[in-house]
Parts: C-alpha cells; sequence; structure tokens
C-alpha cells in the first residue's frame, strides 16, 4: 500500500471531507461511510480486516461527527470503507490508546480499496467493523 494524503485517501474514494482539519469520516456518492481507523487496532485474518474502537476514546472535533455518523451506519448496516491511519511508532500509538487529539499524532495514511466492511457490534461506545473483499475487486 502505497503512503498518501489524508484528503487524498478519502478522494480515492470519491468522499469529501466535511473539514480536512477534523473529520474523521465522509459518505461516498454511491451511500458508504469512509472511516479514518488506526491500523494498530486493526486485527487481521486470512479472509478478514477487524477494527475494534471505542468512541470515549476519540477526542477533538471529529468525535462529534463520528458519533453522529456510527449509529445510523450500524442501524442501516451501511457499508463501511476503510481509510488507515498508520501512527509513526510505538510512543504515537500510545498516544492513540490515551484518546491523544489524532491530529496531534505523526501518521501518514493508507487505503485498502478492495476492503468493504459492516458494524458488527456497537453499544454506544464500543464498536466494531468487520472488513471482508469487497466483490467488486
Amino acid at each position: 500500500m502505497i503512503k498518501i494524503r489524508y484528503e487524498e485517501a478519502f478522494r480515492k474514494y470519491g468522499a469529501k471531507l466535511t473539514n480536512v482539519q477534523w473529520s474523521v469520516c465522509a459518505e461516498t456518492p454511491e451511500g458508504h461511510l469512509v472511516i479514518s481507523c488506526w491500523r494498530h487496532k486493526l486485527t487481521f485474518t486470512d479472509k478478514q480486516l477487524t477494527y475494534s474502537d471505542k468512541l470515549s476514546r476519540w477526542s477533538g472535533t471529529g468525535n462529534r461527527e463520528i458519533s453522529d455518523k456510527l449509529p445510523n451506519a450500524y442501524r442501516n448496516q451501511q457499508s463501511i470503507k476503510l481509510v488507515i491511519a498508520v501512527a509513526e511508532g510505538k510512543s504515537e500509538e500510545d498516544k492513540v490508546d490515551r484518546g491523544e487529539d489524532g491530529s496531534s499524532i505523526k501518521k501518514h495514511f493508507m487505503v485498502k480499496q478492495e476492503a468493504l466492511g459492516t458494524i458488527t457490534e456497537f453499544d454506544g461506545d464500543k464498536f466494531t467493523i468487520k472488513f471482508e473483499r469487497d466483490p467488486a475487486y
């Protein structure tokens, strides 16, 4: 996967961020929700990627945006597309895990366009997204 700029990662899916400084998700013209997920919180198996996180860990203005979008995406089983945020080093991953504002964390971005996910668990805070290979790829 190639390292790209944040805004470019969303553009790969045709999604336009509300605000490039703080948005963490955006919708595509086809109705997918594109979400920026931290790589170190992804688990990989042969045929599936799983992302688990808690909204309460997220800080910054983007938290409000994702908190508004996630319940609807779960309820309607909206398809999820993936932007991978890669924290540059263990100390940066620790900042993520402590809930520090993601905009201050050293990172780069990648996309995995062949991944298509759905939210399989959401309790108002903890959520899990399971990604499989998009049949279009």
